[in-house]
C-alpha cells in the first residue's frame, strides 16, 4: 500500500508540473505566487513533494521543498497557482535502486512522512489560494 501511494504521488507530481516547453494553455487561469513551508520534527523537510489538488478546478500545482523546507508551487511549467480551494499532500520517499557494489540490489521504498499526509483522500492539509502572494506553513508527522 505504501508503494502504491508513493508511486501515485510521483505520477501526480509529474502530471501536474508537466515537462518541456509548451504553449500557455488558453483555459489556464491567472496564477498567483505560492510558497509552502513544510517542517517535520521541528526541522525543515527537504526534498518532499508538495501537491495541491483542486477541490473544483482542473489545474493542480506542485513543487519540491528546498533545504529550508520551502516549495515554490508551479502549475505545469508556470510559476503560481490558480485561485481556489485545495487539498495538500506531502510525500517523501527513501530507497529504490542501490548504487552499491551489488548489482541489482534494491533498498525497499520507505515513506518518511506519515501516510495520512500523502493520501489525497485523507490529508488534513488544506489551503485557499487568493489573488496576490500566498504563503502557508505546515508541520507533518513521520
Amino acid at each position: 500500500m505504501k508503494q502504491f501511494i508513493v508511486i501515485l504521488s510521483c505520477l501526480l507530481f509529474c502530471s501536474i508540473v508537466g515537462c518541456g516547453k509548451e504553449e500557455y494553455p488558453a483555459d489556464l487561469p491567472t496564477l498567483h505566487p505560492c510558497q509552502i513551508t513544510v517542517q517535520m520534527k521541528s526541522s525543515p523537510l527537504e526534498g518532499a513533494i508538495v501537491s495541491l489538488l483542486p477541490e473544483q478546478r482542473k489545474w493542480g500545482a506542485a513543487g519540491i521543498t528546498n533545504t529550508q523546507g520551502i516549495a515554490e508551487l508551479r502549475t505545469r511549467n508556470y510559476r503560481g497557482v490558480a485561485e481556489g480551494s485545495y487539498r495538500i499532500t506531502v510525500s517523501k520517499i527513501q530507497g529504490g535502486p542501490s548504487r552499491g557494489t551489488d548489482e541489482g540490489q534494491t533498498i525497499p521504498l520507505v515513506s518518511l512522512v506519515n501516510e495520512i499526509f500523502s493520501n489525497p483522500e485523507k490529508t488534513p492539509l488544506k489551503c485557499e489560494i487568493k489573488s496576490g502572494k500566498n504563503s502557508f506553513d505546515f508541520t507533518v508527522d513521520p
